[in-house]
């Protein structure tokens, strides 16, 4: 029979050689783990960087725009407004100009032309 001390050595041998492998597999594990994680991480920034670059340029794009339609609208009213301001007197439309209108739609369809095909009557306020 052997020495149960030899017995006793060889399965410890065993389960320290068994331990070693199993801690060695699972730190080798885990690293493969992060690395999947880190790779996957960068890869998510690097998209996100991209997408980010491709925002900012439409939102720039999109401002440049707008700022020109507005500009283009300012312009407009200010002009507008210097022309009203400047010469309200100088209307040219004549006061019966709604008669006239009506007498030309009338004449235009060559029949009495119905009431939502005519302009409305005057107002103080419209004329």
């Amino acid at each position: 029979m052997l020495n149960p001390w030899l017995i006793l050595g060889i399965i410890l041998l065993i389960a320290g050689a068994g331990a070693t492998g199993y801690l060695k597999g699972s730190k080798h594990a885990q690293d493969a783990a992060r690395a999947a994680h880190a790779t996957a991480l960068e890869s998510a920034i690097k998209d996100a960087n991209e997408r980010a670059v491709i925002d900012a340029q439409a939102l720039i794009d999109h401002e440049r725009e707008r700022q020109q339609v507005r500009t283009v609208y300012v312009d407009k009213i200010r002009t507008i407004t210097e022309t009203i301001t400047n010469a309200p007197t100088n209307c040219t439309v004549p006061p019966d100009y709604r008669v006239r209108l009506n007498a030309i739609i009338d004449t235009a369809n060559s029949a009495p032309a119905t009431e939502h095909g005519k302009l409305p009557a005057d107002t103080k306020a419209g004329k």
